[in-house]
């Protein structure tokens, strides 16, 4: 497993959590996108595929 792979790992693993507190309203989504370094809209695409795909495309 590469580098790369790491990272999205564990990019992938902060989504999840930081989406389930997005939806329970402890954050926001422009909070949740700045602590995983990307813009809100890339943020709010990743859970639209996340809520249609089960997870498996972010």
């Amino acid at each position: 497993m590469g580098t790369a792979s790491i990272h999205e790992g564990v990019r992938r693993m902060g989504f999840s959590s930081l989406l389930d507190r997005t939806e329970s309203k402890e954050l926001t989504q422009e909070a949740a996108a700045e602590l995983l370094g990307i813009n809100v809209r890339t943020f709010q695409r990743w859970a639209e595929r996340y809520e249609a795909e089960g997870g498996e495309s972010c």
